[in-house]
Order: C-alpha cells, then structure tokens, then sequence
C-alpha cells in the first residue's frame, strides 16, 4: 500500500512538472509561470504542515508557535495615523489568525478543559464582547479582525499548552525571539535607513527599531524575551551561559530603542520578583506608598525645589514637561476620558481607538493612535461591559501572582504588563507579541492549578541535547 501511494505521490509530481515545462514551452515566460512550483510547493507544504497540527505532531507545533511569535511582529512597511484599511501585511495576519483559529475549531476538545480558569474565562469574555462590538464600530471590519485575532491567540494558547510541555513552550519562545532581535541588529547593520527610526524634532540619538515597526514596540518584544529568559534559567530549562547571552542581547536592545517606558517597567518588576521572593514585598509596597504620599505633600505644600533642569536632560527634547506629562499622556488620557463619557455603557467598537480619536485630538498625531493606558483603552472601545471582565481577569492575575510563589512564564511577565499597561494598551489593541505570551502564561498556569506538569523533559529539550546544548538540570 505504501509503495502504491509512492507511486500516486512521483505520478502527480510527474505530471505537475510536465505540465509547467509545456506552459514555459508554450511562451508563457512571465514571473508568474517561473514562481508557479514555487507556489505548489508552498501550498503543498503548508497543508501537510496544517495536518500535522490537527493531529498534534510536536515538530509541527512548534514550527507554528515559532512562527506566530515571530512572523507578526516583523513589519514590512509603514502607514498614516488612522490608515486602518486591508493591506497586504494585514491580510497577512488575518490569514493567519483564520488558520489559528480553524486550527483550534478542529482541536477544541483537547483544551476546552482549560478555559474553565476564571482568569481565561474572563478574557474570553472580553474577547466575545470585542467582536460584538464591531457591529456599531466605525471600522467595523478593523474591529472584527483585530477581535477575532485576540481570541485566536487566546485558543491557540491554549492549545499549544495543552500539547507541549512547559519547558517546550519557553525554550521555542527563547530561542525564537533571539533569533528575531539578532536579525534585527544584522538589519542595522545591512539596512540601516529602515532599521533606525528617523530623526524627529527633538531627538538627538538614532533609535533602534529593527524588523519591527517601532522602537517602542521592539522594546516590548525584546522584554518578551527577557522575562521568558529569566524563568526559564531559574527554572533550569536554560543553560545559564545561553541565557545569559540571550538576557544581554535582550537588554542591549532595549538600550538601542530607547524606549524609557519599558526599561523602567521591566526593571521595576525585575525589582518586584526580587523583592517578593524575599518576602520583603508588602515592606516594599508599603514604603513606596509612604515615600509617594510623601512626595505628594512637600510638592503640595510648595517645598519641593524645582528640578526642571534634571528632568530635562531624561527628556528627549530637553523639555521637563516632557517627563511631567510623560510625553502628553496626561492630556490624551484626559480627552480620552471625556470621549468615553460620551458612550460609557458599549464604547465606540474594538481597536477603534485610532479612528475615533483621530477626529478629535488636538496633540501629537503619533501619541492618537492609542489611549496609551490598558483600562482607557478597553473603556473606550468596549465601554463598561468589555472593561469589566478585562478588569477582573488583571485582578485574578495579580492575586495570584501575590500570593503564589511560582516561577512559571508568569513570575515576570505580570508585574512588567501591569507597569507597562499604565502608559500603554496593548493586550487592549492589536492582538502582539505580548498577547501571545501573556496568553501562554495564563494558559500554562490555568494548567498547573488543574493538573501540576510532570518533570520529564519535552521532546524540544531532547533535540536540543542531541545538538550538543547543554540545558541544565529540571527544578521543580
């Protein structure tokens, strides 16, 4: 039987390649007859690839887990504020997230289990009212896609966590995503007009943003990798001299991009971990609270010297009011505000922030096209029915992570999102990187409270072992 459906296999090829040589023969010599095996053997490959992750072939889950984490975050051009319209790098994406989420529809039984965590079952809800919400959005269609994006990454979590192991899933996200920011700095060097952000008013130094779109955001993808690194060499998963390349790699990009908001977010819960695995947390808290009131105080009373020369030189453009109003967020979250008093209940649609307030803002064009704050920007496109399960899924997720002490892909990532997602909004936007990880740690703890992981190697690990890497010992 197998030689048979070889013989069907050499038979078909046969009779493609025959077919193409005559359609050459014929003066058909244009791009498209040259590209055309190309293009059988890429559809050919990408339903065997398909196959194999319905059946649950490891090799093939990690492929695509490889591939989301890596092939969104890579941007192939530039658009306008407010430009949300189908292009070919977002049917990209759409394409993908319809594969995902056909993928998990097939497969659904397997993970369904999982969703019964409060915290993801929060975020579902979130997700359902987002695309719910595209029925009275602007763009409703931008809202759709980026909704339905959100909950492909949600399920294909909770697929990959169901399939893989956890030291399978941290592995592929380390080595991925060091592999993505090294080809960022190889582009600096090749390609250094598109791989630096150009010089703006008040900028001094050339910022780096590599494969990405944005400094900004390859800050954020280059923390993803941090706090995935750190667990993963505490956990033993990671060879400490390997993590320790890939923590410097990650930390050198950070300092490339510029980007202050996630340094001091990455490091202040780099702090918190620190300070809660010496139980010196709630002393922490405490005093920083005090030292906040404090400071509140001596500036209320007018006491507090002024420092606008030292803020200044944090700033870019030698402006303290730039610090003080953390580069305009305080106005744009005070006009973002008032837009959601306008529609407090249902919002104005998912993602639709960059549409709607691109009507009204009077700022910086390039701080509209976000409220560059979590909640805001949930309360502005879902109203109050979307932020709430939002809400109560953060909630969940901080308690858990003050009261269990666990080293999982959570340890780091939690305290960094909720840092960061005062002065930005992305779990709340387009469906990113740091989705998709927070997503796996949701999913890897919703897994460990309903059945603790065993600590046998994933089948990643061993292949990496048979490559000559050394991974460290397992510390449960």
């Amino acid at each position: 039987m197998r030689g048979r459906i070889g013989c069907l296999d050499w038979l078909a090829g046969f009779a493609v390649a025959t077919a193409w040589a005559a359609w050459l023969l014929a003066g058909q010599r244009d791009v498209v007859a040259y590209l055309l095996p190309v293009a059988i053997v890429c559809v050919a490959a990408g339903g065997f690839g398909f196959l194999a992750v319905v059946q649950g072939r490891r090799w093939a889950m990690a492929g695509l887990l490889a591939v989301v984490a890596v092939l969104p975050a890579i941007s192939f051009r530039s658009r306008e504020i407010g430009a949300v319209g189908l292009d070919w790098q977002n049917g990209l994406k759409l394409g993908l997230w319809a594969m995902l989420l056909l993928t998990c529809a097939l497969t659904f039984r397997i993970y369904a289990g999982l969703l019964r965590d409060r915290a993801l079952l929060a975020v579902l809800s979130f997700t359902g009212i987002g695309i719910l919400s595209s029925l009275y959005s602007p763009v409703p269609a931008y809202s759709a896609a980026c909704a339905l994006g959100l909950l492909a990454y949600l399920l294909f979590a909770c697929l990959i966590v169901a399939r893989c192991s956890e030291r399978d899933i941290m592995l592929i996200l380390c080595h991925g995503l060091a592999l993505y920011l090294a080809a960022s700095w190889i582009s600096a060097v090749a390609m250094p007009e598109s791989a630096f952000l150009p010089l703006q008013e008040g900028d001094e130094d050339h910022r780096l943003m590599g494969l990405s779109s944005h400094p900004n955001m390859l800050a954020v993808e280059a923390a993803c990798l941090l706090c995935v690194v750190l667990p993963a060499a505490a956990r033993g998963y990671l060879d400490r001299r390997l993590a320790w390349v890939f923590g410097l790699l990650g930390a050198a990009t950070i300092l490339a991009t510029g980007s202050r908001t996630t340094a001091l977010a990455l490091a202040l819960s780099v702090g918190a971990v620190w300070l809660r695995q010496r139980r010196a947390l709630p002393a922490g808290i405490v005093l920083s609270g005090l030292g906040a009131a404090g400071i509140t105080l001596v500036f209320g009373l007018g006491l507090m010297p002024r420092f606008d020369g030292m803020l200044g030189s944090f700033s870019r453009s030698g402006d303290a009011r730039e610090i003080l109003t953390l580069t305009g967020r305080t106005d744009l979250w005070l006009f973002v505000w008032d837009t959601f008093l306008d529609r407090p209940l249902l919002g104005y649609g998912f993602n639709s922030a960059e549409t709607v307030l691109s009507r009204g803002w009077y700022g910086n064009a390039d701080a509209g096209y976000n409220a560059h704050n979590l909640l805001l920007q949930a309360l502005l496109t879902t109203g109050l029915v979307g932020a709430v399960p939002l809400t109560f899924a953060l909630a969940v997720l901080c308690c858990r992570w003050l009261t269990e002490q666990s080293r999982t892909l959570s340890s780091y990532l939690i305290p960094y999102l909720m840092i960061l997602g005062a002065t930005e909004a992305h779990i709340a936007s387009v469906p990113t990187l740091l989705t998709l990880v927070l997503f796996l740690a949701m999913a890897l703890t919703a897994a460990e409270r309903q059945a603790p992981a065993g600590s046998g190697a994933g089948w990643f690990s061993r292949m990496l072992q048979g490559c000559g890497f050394r991974l460290g010992g397992y510390a449960p």
